[in-house]
């Protein structure tokens, strides 16, 4: 993880640290009951002090506090401080290398974001309609599960949650994930593209995308439960280097050893806590599918992972920690308010993407790129363009350079036009792909994910594995067309995105495809229609009507569509006023262009509420409360006006039943004591009175020996008392407390 949690727990109290320690061991990222933040209360604090550090850690951001529907109050660690809180208590997990050869039992498929550009092709090109069911037509899902390279046995974390819908769960993940990146939106008729935030997302390196994912992902599927969150999140250290294997039992029994593994073995018992292992195998296996991570087993049996090259990361920028948040969850609850996962804000960048992991074969992808273009392209074209500016527009569509783009308008194309000498477009500044002879496109991982999708336009993707790989065809030459791409424009784009520009042979083929697209061109028309032939000759002898329609037979006109408005005003004059049944008739109906990405994109944010969104949304969290706002710290102790100022301001012994209302009123607020037991002051947390006799049971915080011990006291026990104010004494005796051990 690329954190520095020194920033933001070095600011707490050493009180709100030992609260906050104890809470994420806990519970980790998940909502608990004041019930079980009073039972995970350290032995050397009193009730109020522990409210005063909760409100620390409530305007720090280290803690939310919620309430459910039924007023019920829930604390909860933010998602995106989580991993902060664990690095910084918990650090020193260890990474125990696998020594000798390693088997691989799982290995790492193709990297998800590939698989999601994949879907999100298959679903502009060819649809996902719903049935009036609500269910994907099924036709349309083999079709969409036969593109994906997911093994569904490595989903077996999905399964519990993946409700009714008898999907195959490769699809259920891709259209849960696309839905809750809000790149696809659902309505009554199918999924559609939400083509803002595709370009957004589009702009993102694969290094953004990857670990965007894995953000989300971390929180999003697995067990809730604390021990499994730790573990999860514990594999993510920077610690655990890509290529390298490292074994799992090490880090389990670290867990165990610093209470983080849930229910303690039970000596004599082996395999106690073989669920968490089993959930922690499960879990790599999933990362193995993702194409991140790989298992295998060593010589003896152990268990052993390893990170791929490009090893997700979880960033400030991926968590969504920012300048605006780091002063504490203040803000009420809205529709922006984020659910159990964690908003995220990304933008594109300019730094490179790292390489992908290499080929089987051993060979890397950068020395295939070279070979390649050294013997079809001759060496002039074996200068590939470092990956400096990878997250660049690839100059698309702006105004000032329209002439170059794939992606205006499709107007009609004569056969001539494609023959004529194209205009040349502006070079790419950003990594070209290498266009083989053989009609192959080569793509470089440096290469833009929006020239991908651009060039996924007008191409046929074959894989996006490594080196991704497209091949030229006229069939998608034509597919083009229909989405308006005019066949020019598309040879002109691929001459300024491709290294070297196209090989001749290459290019004559493109023109004598392009010869033959756009003769003719199937049109949508505004037909006016009439009830009988009188009507027809009084429109064909309207004269204001001439330049607006065009007579086709004796009932039938054909209506200048951006002339319907005008056309319906003299019609109504006339007494012949028509019927609108359906449609827009203002104007022709929009051409959708899906593979348009059009001037500069807003940074990447994930939806607000993605946790609802999707598939396998876990539905609306509990309320967000909001806080006060800042300063001092507050606490109110009812009647403190009514109480004799002498029982906080004076060091002193009383009548016994004075001592005794001291102690009670204590109690009362949840405060400490300062009573001389044995000859010494120490501090005294009264938790029960019991009368006749009358006693105190408590929590004796002893001086000078860093032991807190439960005790029962009667009046008589001490000599003075005095009440001390938490918030006068606050990070003063507490400070030194941080060492308390219970002793009974």
């Amino acid at each position: 993880m690329e954190l520095n949690p020194a920033d933001h727990i070095s600011r707490l109290s050493s009180d709100a640290c030992e609260v906050l320690l104890r809470i994420a061991a806990e519970h980790a990222a998940s909502p608990c009951t004041a019930d079980s933040i009073e039972r995970l209360r350290p032995e050397f604090l009193c009730r109020a002090e522990q409210m005063l550090a909760l409100d620390e850690l409530l305007h720090a951001g280290m803690l939310e506090l919620r309430q459910k529907v039924w007023g019920e109050r829930l604390y909860q660690v933010p998602q995106q401080q989580y991993p902060l809180i664990l690095q910084s208590f918990w650090a020193g997990c260890p990474q125990v290398q696998a020594e000798g050869t390693v088997r691989i039992e799982h290995a790492a498929c193709s990297e998800l974001a590939g698989e999601l550009f994949q879907s999100l092709l298959f679903i502009a090109r060819e649809g996902l309609p719903l049935t009036s069911k609500g269910v994907i037509h099924k036709k349309q899902l083999s079709r969409l599960a036969g593109r994906l390279s997911i093994p569904e046995e490595s989903l077996a974390l999905l399964e519990s949650s993946a409700g009714h819908q008898n999907y195959p769960l490769p699809v259920t993940l891709i259209i849960d994930l696309l839905s809750a990146l809000g790149l696809i939106t659902r309505d009554n008729s199918g999924y559609a593209i939400d083509r803002p935030m595709l370009q957004s997302w589009l702009t993102l390196t694969a290094q953004e995308m990857t670990d965007t994912l894995y953000t989300l992902i971390i929180s999003r599927y697995g067990a809730p439960l604390p021990e499994e969150q730790h573990f999860r999140h514990l594999l993510s250290a920077t610690e655990f280097c890509p290529d390298e294997w490292f074994a799992v039992e090490p880090v389990l029994s670290w867990m165990r050893q610093n209470g983080l593994a849930g229910e303690q073995p039970v000596p004599g018992k082996a395999g106690t806590d073989s669920g968490l292992k089993q959930a922690a195998l499960a879990w790599i296996r999933l990362l193995a599918a993702f194409g991140w991570c790989e298992l295998g087993s060593s010589a003896e049996g152990e268990e052993c992972f390893r990170w791929k090259a490009l090893k997700p990361q979880l960033t400030e920028r991926s968590l969504g920690i920012t300048q605006q948040n780091q002063g504490g969850a203040e803000e009420a609850d809205s529709d922006a308010e984020t659910s159990s996962s964690p908003r995220i804000f990304v933008s594109s960048s300019s730094t490179a993407e790292s390489t992908p992991n290499t080929a089987a074969s051993g060979t890397k992808p950068q020395d295939r790129v070279q070979t390649t273009v050294c013997r079809n392209l001759g060496p002039v074209d074996c200068d590939i363009e470092p990956a400096g500016n990878s997250s660049e527009l690839a100059d698309l569509d702006s105004a000032s350079e329209a002439q170059d783009t794939v992606l205006s308008p499709q107007s009609p194309v004569a056969a001539e036009t494609a023959q004529k000498p194209l205009p040349q477009a502006k070079a790419s500044a950003s990594p070209g792909f290498i266009v083989q002879p053989d009609f192959e496109v080569l793509v470089p991982p440096e290469v833009p994910y929006t020239v991908r999708w651009t060039l996924a336009g007008c191409a046929e993707l074959l894989h996006h594995e490594d080196i991704w790989s497209f091949r030229l065809t006229r069939e998608r030459l034509e597919a083009a067309a229909d989405q308006g791409f005019a066949p020019g424009e598309v040879i002109s784009w691929l001459n300024a995105h491709a290294a070297g520009e196209l090989p001749e042979q290459i290019e004559l083929a493109l023109r004598q495809w392009a010869s033959s697209i756009g003769r003719t061109e199937l049109a949508e028309v505004l037909l006016l229609s009439c009830a009988g032939e009188q009507e027809g000759e009084d429109i064909a002898a309207h004269p204001r009507l001439q330049d607006i329609v065009t007579r086709i037979g004796p009932l039938h006109f054909i209506v200048r569509p951006e002339a319907a408005g005008q056309l319906r005003k003299e019609l109504a004059a006339a007494g012949l006023a028509p019927s609108v049944r359906a449609g827009n008739l203002d104007g022709p109906a929009p051409h959708t262009q899906l593979f348009e990405l059009s001037g500069p994109a807003q940074r990447y944010l994930l939806p607000a509420a993605a946790g609802e969104r999707g598939l396998l949304g876990t539905g609306p969290p509990p309320k967000l409360l909001p806080l006060d706002s800042g300063g001092p710290p507050k606490l109110e102790l009812p009647g403190e006006e009514t109480v004799p100022q002498m029982w906080f301001n004076q060091w002193r012994q009383y009548h016994v039943t004075t001592a005794q209302k001291v102690m009670e009123q204590a109690l009362s607020w949840g405060i400490k004591v300062r009573l001389s037991y044995g000859g010494k002051a120490a501090d005294f947390i009264p938790e029960r009175i019991n009368g006749r006799p009358w006693q105190v049971r408590g929590i004796l915080l002893l001086p000078g020996t860093e032991t807190a011990e439960e005790t029962e006291l009667a009046a008589e026990d001490w000599q003075e008392i005095q009440l001390l104010h938490p918030l006068k004494g606050r990070n003063s005796s507490s400070a030194e407390a941080g060492g308390y051990v219970m002793i009974r």
